[in-house]
């Protein structure tokens, strides 16, 4: 489960990096009302999260990366959010609380509430305090994709923060500050170091599949 908490800890950190720049932009306003203008469908789920799905989820997951069972194995919302709720939310960052993710067509849709005075080691950025008040809400849009043999790429997309859209072009530079890796023909996409024998990660109509290689 080493890597999946990797996963989780990095979208969480880059999420709260891309809402600080965030907080100081000025044309908010009118991005805001385009933002409204979107909609994602997210895939109906018909489970509940629990303590018991995030425990035959974590078995699954461990018997695919242990090379038992089929090459190939998928994972539906309410699975992905018990893991996450269940078993991996303590790798998440100071300040990111009740996070909740679900599997649209190509997508992870992530999110979760942010404690102002607790992100960033108590040292959020003024601009962040006078936009978000004590908390907020932040939500994002994940794509997985293997970019190679061990690394697994997470690009975040249309980022919030209490309903204002952050600007992807901030990313790249926020990555870049922090010094948190990302691919060099890939610069808003985090990366993160897998077991070599996983070969493909993808969302699928509302489910999370992942391929092993042949004998991995």
């Amino acid at each position: 489960m080493r890597w999946a908490r990797s996963c989780l800890a990095r979208v969480g950190c880059l999420t709260l990096l891309v809402l600080g720049a965030g907080a100081a932009w000025m044309g908010r306003d009118t991005i805001a009302a385009w933002w409204q203008s979107r909609s994602v469908a997210a895939a109906p789920e018909t489970a509940s999260p629990s303590p018991d799905l995030a425990d035959r989820a974590a078995r699954k997951l461990e018997d695919f990366m242990h090379g038992r069972g089929p090459d190939r194995v998928e994972f539906d919302g309410p699975e992905l959010q018990s893991l996450v709720l269940y078993r991996l939310a303590d790798s998440l960052p100071a300040g990111l609380t009740d996070p909740r993710v679900s599997l649209g067509d190509s997508t992870i849709e992530a999110s979760g509430a942010l404690q102002v005075e607790r992100l960033m080691d108590g040292k959020a950025p003024d601009a962040m305090r006078s936009l978000l008040g004590d908390s907020a809400r932040a939500s994002a849009e994940v794509v997985p994709e293997m970019a190679g043999p061990g690394i697994l790429l997470l690009d975040l997309r249309h980022v919030t923060a209490g309903g204002l859209p952050i600007p992807s072009m901030m990313v790249p530079w926020l990555l870049d500050q922090v010094g948190v890796p990302h691919a060099a023909d890939r610069p808003g996409a985090v990366a993160v170091r897998v077991p070599a024998g996983l070969a493909d990660v993808s969302v699928d109509r509302g489910r999370l599949r992942l391929e092993r290689r042949p004998g991995g």
